[in-house]
């Protein structure tokens, strides 16, 4: 039967009844706002159908995953059967292809998890132990994605004087859903059912956690288009990434304007004394106060940024069916009918994103701008050009399938990188760079070198001086 309890809550009640005064009862509390289904099991009367003292039953939860969104392969990479064992650790199963793990320590829940929302069975005493599989259907026409499985036990009172006690959760994939089931519990009781969107490794998480969600939830808070939010953002990062994407620029111009001088050096110094070659570079380097790898540390320091953005954006429950400009949909590939056949190509698909076509030129664009500003021998150069042009079409490859929603702030993110580097180029002048450097080099006194530095310069004497010993052992016979 349903029906209503006195606070709106409906009840429904399934009744497994082999006898007239002997029954179990699933009982089923749906509320009316929220996303928890409390799910007891009760039973009356039923000692004589199961062995004296039995306090627990076996189970099995099996669930089938649809394909809910447009693109399969990238649906299946976010969907996954995930566990949480009692002392808050939190394990899944592999997305990518067939599993199947065991859990011998007691287990707070089981998560099926798709890319956007999650089915989850809930005991706030435990499941004893689990077996826990995850299968894919290969077959690529099926509306299914994986078939969970769930084998385990729970705690059974066929008296019916206890009842027991289960949750059943319904719920998006989103992160301020997920955290406030964790509101007013104690560290220990908490779910912390956020833990199902992958925000990535300890850094990038606490990013994401702390920066990239909180300023995507205010701006979502008074803006109602994902687009504009994703443009607005991608300029804030810009805005505060400035300064060290400034120092990047300004140490590959100090190396720029130096290449004259390192080609002078190179032709001094044959191929063949490689060490003496590169000591001279580094005494000119030192000599103007200029670290070959001054670029390296502003990048390095960008890059958690990066990839929280990353990992953020694709699973971003509030992008799904948000359309901009021609895409329907920033949680997935736009597409377009001059951009859509019926037959696979490989490594393409039947698509191609135009947002991830628009990045990919964007792309090419700064990887010739920034090759253009950067320094270095023609014979280095020439190696590395084709690998920095390839990168480029390696992304196209890669990103077709994935959110157009990440693929337009990649875009957007590359076009003001691009513009930057022009004003760069208009507030920075060679020709003063060389002669505030010139002059660096007569009023600079001479700086203690560092241990890193100290270090490298004593390695290549060392070598350098091993190879004038080989030299002249060789001679001598």
């Amino acid at each position: 039967p349903i029906t209503k309890d006195g606070n709106g809550n409906t009840i429904l009640t399934l009744r497994l009844q082999p006898e007239t005064d002997s029954y179990i009862d699933f009982i089923y509390k749906i509320p009316q706002n929220s996303y928890c289904v409390d799910f007891d099991i009760a039973a009356h009367n039923m000692q004589s159908y199961f062995p004296p003292m039995t306090n627990r039953l076996d189970f099995t939860w099996n669930t089938k995953i649809r394909q809910q969104e447009l693109g399969r392969k990238t649906e299946n990479r976010y969907a996954t059967l995930n566990y949480m064992y009692t002392d808050n650790d939190i394990e899944r199963l592999k997305e990518g292809k067939n599993d199947a793990k065991s859990a011998s320590t007691p287990t707070k829940w089981f998560a099926a998890k798709d890319h956007f929302f999650s089915t989850i069975l809930m005991s706030k005493t435990g499941f004893a132990t689990a077996n826990l599989s995850s299968e894919i259907y290969s077959d690529e026409n099926s509306k299914y994605l994986k078939n969970y499985t769930v084998h385990s036990v729970i705690d059974f009172d066929a008296t019916g004087n206890k009842p027991t006690n289960l949750q059943l959760y319904f719920v998006p994939n989103q992160y301020k859903v997920l955290a406030g089931f964790n509101d007013g519990l104690d560290k220990a009781q908490r779910p912390n059912l956020q833990e199902l969107i992958p925000l990535g490794w300890t850094l990038f998480r606490w990013v994401n956690k702390y920066a990239i969600i909180p300023l995507f939830n205010l701006l979502g808070s008074f803006m109602s288009s994902w687009g504009l939010i994703i443009l607005i953002v991608t300029v804030i990062i810009k805005i505060v990434l400035l300064p060290l994407t400034f120092k990047s620029y300004m140490s590959s111009a100090k190396m720029r304007v130096l290449k004259p001088q390192v080609d002078a050096i190179n032709e001094r110094i044959p191929a063949d004394k490689m060490m003496e070659r590169q000591q001279a570079q580094m005494s000119l380097y030192r000599s103007v106060g200029v670290s070959p790898m001054g670029g390296c540390l502003p990048m390095i320091l960008q890059m958690p940024i990066l990839v929280a953005v990353f990992m953020y954006l694709p699973s971003a429950f509030e992008l799904r069916q948000q359309s901009f400009l021609w895409a329907t949909d920033l949680s997935t590939f736009d597409t377009l009918p001059f951009l859509t056949w019926n037959t696979a190509i490989p490594f393409i698909g039947k698509h191609i994103s135009l947002f991830c076509l628009l990045m990919t030129i964007t792309n090419v664009i700064y990887t010739k701008v920034n090759m253009a500003a950067t320094a270095g021998s023609n014979q280095q150069m020439a190696m590395m050009k084709w690998m920095m042009y390839l990168m480029p079409l390696m992304f196209f490859f890669i990103f077709n399938e994935y959110a157009s929603g990440l693929t337009y702030y990649y875009f957007v993110s590359l076009l003001l990188t691009v513009l930057q580097t022009y004003l760069f180029r208009l507030f920075v002048n060679d020709q003063k760079l060389l002669q505030q450097l010139e002059l660096a080099k007569q009023t600079k006194k001479p700086a203690k070198k560092s241990g890193f530095m100290a270090r490298l310069e004593e390695a290549q004497k060392m070598q350098q001086k091993r190879l004038r010993e080989q030299q002249n052992a060789r001679r001598k016979r």
